[in-house]
């Protein structure tokens, strides 16, 4: 049996009071080991400081490396400049992939990063949620590419619903 809070005003525990979409089909490459925004990012205006925030992504990534070695690259996802999630295995959990390849063979992989994350931002100011990226290593030509060849096919999207605590 299903338990359904209603709140004063008549609203339920739960309800979603707004919804905010952002697409990009621009193309980054990122040779870096720097976090580099991945031109992915929405902004919303929380109605009460007590409610939360569902964040959903599905963005395409590209990774490569010319040769031989490791190849790891990592996601992450910033409320304003706040990292509220990042990979590598770090004790903030993880939307990295991780590769390891020990041929001399060059390697090429696509994927779709889906991704949903409940967040508690605590305000009523507007705030931007984003995905940067990054390389652990530039040896061998690597590379993450977000958004590959800049077209509708490889459009990428975040949803931000604020949810009624």
């Amino acid at each position: 049996m299903a338990l359904t809070k209603i709140l004063a005003g008549g609203m339920s525990a739960g309800t979603v009071i707004q919804t905010v979409k952002a697409e990009s089909t621009t193309q980054v490459s990122i040779t870096s080991t720097t976090f580099t925004d991945s031109n992915l990012s929405a902004s919303i205006t929380p109605t009460s400081s007590s409610n939360n925030i569902a964040i959903y992504i599905h963005q395409g990534v590209y990774i490569a490396r010319g040769g031989a070695g490791d190849l790891m690259a990592a996601i992450r996802l910033l409320r304003d400049s706040t990292v509220i999630n990042q990979g590598y295995s770090d004790s903030t959990g993880g939307l990295n992939p991780y590769f390891a390849l020990g041929t001399s063979q060059a390697m090429y992989f696509s994927y779709w990063n889906n991704f949903i994350m409940l967040d508690s931002p605590s305000t009523t100011s507007a705030v931007t949620y984003k995905t940067q990226g990054n390389l652990r290593n530039t040896a061998n030509s690597h590379v993450i590419t977000f958004q590959q060849s800049s077209s509708t096919t490889n459009k990428s999207t975040i949803i931000l619903q604020e949810i009624q605590s």
